[in-house]
């Protein structure tokens, strides 16, 4: 895996490395998708009618059950493990002690463009070249990130040695820098983050940052979530709920918060959605006995100086626009070189471990 002090003097990396494998198709269009009812505020247009054709939500018939773990040679549950994650189905245990294989990679770059669609065939293997992951963050005890079943996951165990910590877990990024296009950055991730047993107290969260690595220590911008890991940086983030909240903060590199955007924080722009109770029949969610694919949702985060905009499955789900200028995003982001890492976050949540479900990733596709 890449030394992410590395990767720090990457720049943008133009034309760096070459995809390691050529991308299937994509699934476009919006066709199939119901919006059950759309409460719009400030007299906003049909939230579908303008959606990319790449906010398509996956293809729920090409994935099988992906919480399951299957016999294999190389899973090897840690002593005392031997119960299923939050997450995950019977009989999955936590992946901590299992010899994880090697296998390809299965990312396409562009000159500033990443996409990767996870469909590696491979069976509880490394996250593999290209990407630098951060285990293991701010106060939990491990965590362990693997692909499996054609897509990736991740295992975080909470409560550390001493029984305390149970607030933190891992990152992972493209191992490379990224740049705004015509002072616009796309993120989109197929994530799971409507699993109801999350409760509030699990979540997975898109950030951009000007850091190539979060801190380790405090003190810390933010010490509940992924997105305040950055000290001294500017940095950009959305989590996502389980409940279908989305917020979204802005730290500066003084370690304030700049602003904090939701369904009921405007902070000045125009606000669009942003809860299932406004914008119903995108968010889907999934309990304890559903695989997790029915609710492996298509995130779309489009960030531009003065609004952000995210789309779920694609239909346009929160927006805020026309931010003031003192809420905008600095220079630093909007016109430098930029990290887009994918978190799994907990929060005191009362399962010892928990399983998070990830597939395709991608930045400026």
């Amino acid at each position: 895996m890449a030394n992410p002090a590395a990767a720090a003097g990457k720049g943008t990396a133009k034309g760096r490395r070459r995809g390691f494998a050529i991308a299937g198709a994509m699934v476009v269009g919006v066709a199939g998708l119901l919006v059950a009812a759309v409460a719009m505020q400030h007299g906003d247009e049909n939230p579908a009618a303008k959606a990319p054709s790449t906010t398509a939500r996956p293809a729920a018939a090409a994935r099988a059950s992906t919480t399951a773990t299957p016999a294999h040679a190389s899973h090897q549950s840690c002593s005392g493990m031997d119960y299923t994650p939050l997450g995950a189905l019977p009989p999955a245990t936590p992946m901590f002690c299992t010899d994880l294989v090697p296998a390809p990679p299965t990312f396409v770059e562009g000159e500033n463009s990443w996409v990767d669609d996870f469909d590696h065939g491979a069976s509880m293997a490394e996250l593999g070249e290209g990407y630098v992951a951060f285990e293991g963050l701010q106060q939990v005890n491990r965590s362990a990130t693997f692909r499996h079943k054609d897509h990736w996951m991740v295992d975080v165990n909470g409560p550390d040695e001493d029984g305390g910590g149970n607030n933190g877990g891992s990152m992972i990024r493209p191992d490379r820098s990224f740049q705004f296009v015509d002072g616009k950055l796309v993120v989109e991730a197929d994530v799971a983050a409507g699993i109801v047993d999350y409760r509030g107290q699990v979540w997975p969260e898109l950030v951009v940052t000007t850091s190539p690595e979060p801190a380790r220590a405090e003190p810390y911008p933010d010490v509940l979530y992924a997105y305040g890991k950055f000290p001294d940086a500017e940095t950009v983030g959305i989590r996502l709920q389980s409940d279908g909240t989305t917020i979204a903060a802005l730290f500066g590199p003084d370690n304030n918060r700049t602003f904090e955007l939701s369904y009921f924080q405007s902070e000045g722009a125009r606000v669009f959605g942003g809860h299932p109770s406004s914008v119903s029949g995108a968010h889907r969610f999934c309990g304890a006995t559903n695989p997790d694919t029915d609710c492996r949702d298509r995130f779309r985060w489009e960030l531009t100086k003065d609004t952000q905009t995210l789309y779920i499955n694609g239909v346009k789900y929160m927006q805020h626009a026309g931010l003031p200028a003192a809420k905008q995003l600095p220079e630093a982001l909007v016109n430098g070189d930029v990290y887009v890492y994918f978190a799994s976050w907990i929060h005191h949540t009362d399962a010892e471990t928990v399983r998070f479900h990830w597939d395709r990733v991608a930045v400026n596709p």
